[in-house]
C-alpha cells in the first residue's frame, strides 16, 4: 500500500450494507401518481381509496403543505395552488373549489355531496363545518325523510369563524363574518356581520 493510499474497507468489519432511504420527492412522485388513477377509477373501491389518500395520507401532518396541496388537485379537487389547507381537514368527495389566497384551518369537514365553492381570500376557522346534505321532515314514523343535497357557496374575503356551520343550500356573501359557533342556515347578504343560533345579520360591515 503506498503512503498517503485509503486502505480498503473490510466487509467482515465494517457489517451490513444499509439499504438507501427512498428520497421524499419519490414518495411524492408515487402519492401523486396514485391520486390521479383514483380519480379517473369510479366504483365503492375507488371512494375508500380516494378518501385514505385525501384524508390519511395528505391530510396527515407529516406531509407539508405545499405537498398536500399537490395531492389534494393530483386527486380531482378544484383548489388553487395559493390556497393553503391545514392537516386534519376531511373532504367526503372531490366536489370543492376553493379560491387563491383561502385558508382553511385545521379540523374542518367537508360533507360536500355537493358542490362547495370558496372564493378568494376567505378565512375558515378552526372546526368549520359544511353540510351540503340532508333530510326533508317526515311523519312521526321516520322524523328524518326523504334525503335531499344542496350546494354551499362563499363570496371572496369572507371570514367564517371557528366551529360555525354553514347548511345546505347557503350562500355566503362577500366579505361577510359570520362569528364563531354560528350556525348559518340562510343566505347572508355581503358585507355584514352574521351571529347566532340560527346566524342573523348583526350590523353592516364598511
Amino acid at each position: 500500500m503506498s503512503i498517503g493510499s485509503s486502505p480498503r474497507p473490510d466487509p467482515a468489519r465494517s457489517g451490513p450494507s444499509q439499504p438507501e432511504s427512498v428520497a421524499p420527492q419519490a414518495v411524492a412522485d408515487i402519492l401523486i401518481l396514485a391520486a390521479q388513477v383514483l380519480a379517473r377509477d369510479p366504483g365503492e373501491t375507488r371512494s375508500h381509496l380516494w378518501s385514505f389518500l385525501v384524508n390519511g395520507v395528505a391530510g396527515s401532518h407529516l406531509v407539508p403543505g405545499r405537498v398536500r396541496t399537490i395531492l389534494f388537485r393530483a386527486s380531482g379537487m378544484d383548489i388553487s395552488r395559493r390556497a393553503l389547507i391545514r392537516p386534519q381537514v376531511i373532504f367526503r368527495t372531490g366536489n370543492v373549489s376553493l379560491g387563491k389566497g383561502t385558508t382553511v384551518n385545521y379540523r374542518c369537514v367537508f360533507d360536500n355531496r355537493a358542490q362547495v365553492t370558496i372564493g378568494e381570500r376567505v378565512g375558515i376557522g378552526i372546526g368549520v363545518i359544511f353540510i351540503t346534505s340532508s333530510h326533508s321532515s317526515g311523519d312521526c314514523r321516520q322524523r328524518a325523510g326523504e334525503g335531499f343535497l344542496a350546494t354551499i357557496t362563499v363570496g371572496d374575503g369572507a371570514w367564517l369563524g371557528s366551529g360555525c356551520t354553514i347548511l345546505p343550500g347557503v350562500t355566503i356573501g362577500a366579505g361577510v363574518v359570520v362569528a364563531a359557533g354560528a350556525m348559518v342556515t340562510k343566505d347572508c347578504a355581503p358585507n355584514g356581520l352574521y351571529a347566532g343560533v340560527p346566524a342573523r345579520r348583526l350590523r353592516d360591515l364598511p
